[in-house]
């Protein structure tokens, strides 16, 4: 038996290779690139800015939109994508800030949103059992609104703020500032509670 030395061997296995393949026509073939996929419009615009914050989320869905009339001594500011109403309120503390802010669903609930406004003046967390004793209702027609006055330990700062649910969003109202102008702007806050109308 002859014995076939692995150089030699190599060399049959690559001949016969080339042999075989004299006949076949070789093809290549291009895949088309894939579609870049389009930026989101708040980058497209500028897609090196990759900053976020609350005017970038999605506006809320059409629909369940309400109407009010704030007083004339509230001096409007400019709206956002969020705010739907803002104003500036002058006082005896220095002015104070109001919104009004609607989201989609059900935000986290009132107590959550309750809770955080009491977070933001320095004010422990309450359960859903307090709520009642810590709010008051206001029933204006077609709607609900749970209404929260929270003024800061310091006595500094405030909020009065209220929320409401409205077809599948949540509406919020919310004066912020300083204890002293939230105070005196209370009345025109509850009475600007009334104009609010359900469509």
């Amino acid at each position: 038996m002859t014995r076939t030395t692995l150089p030699a061997a190599v060399a049959g296995l690559a001949l016969s290779l080339l042999c075989s393949c004299s006949d076949s026509e070789i093809r290549s073939y291009r895949a088309p690139k894939e579609a870049d996929k389009p930026l989101p419009p708040s980058l497209a615009s500028n897609p090196n800015d990759m900053s976020t914050g609350a005017d970038d989320l999605p506006p809320p869905p059409e629909g369940g939109g309400l109407t009010w009339s704030a007083p004339s001594s509230w001096p409007a500011k400019p709206l956002t994508s969020m705010r739907k109403g803002s104003h500036s309120i002058p006082g005896p503390g220095g002015d104070a800030d109001f919104s009004v802010v609607v989201l989609p669903g059900a935000a986290g609930g009132v107590l959550d949103n309750v809770n955080r406004w009491r977070g933001q003046v320095q004010l422990p967390p309450i359960s859903n059992a307090q709520l009642s004793s810590e709010s008051q209702e206001v029933h204006v027609p077609g709607l609900k609104l749970v209404v929260v006055d929270l003024p800061s330990p310091d006595s500094k700062s405030r909020i009065l703020g209220a929320i409401t649910e409205v077809g599948t969003n949540t509406w919020f109202f919310k004066m912020t500032g300083p204890s002293a102008t939230v105070e005196a702007a209370k009345p025109d806050f509850l009475r600007f509670l009334q104009t609010v109308k359900a469509p």
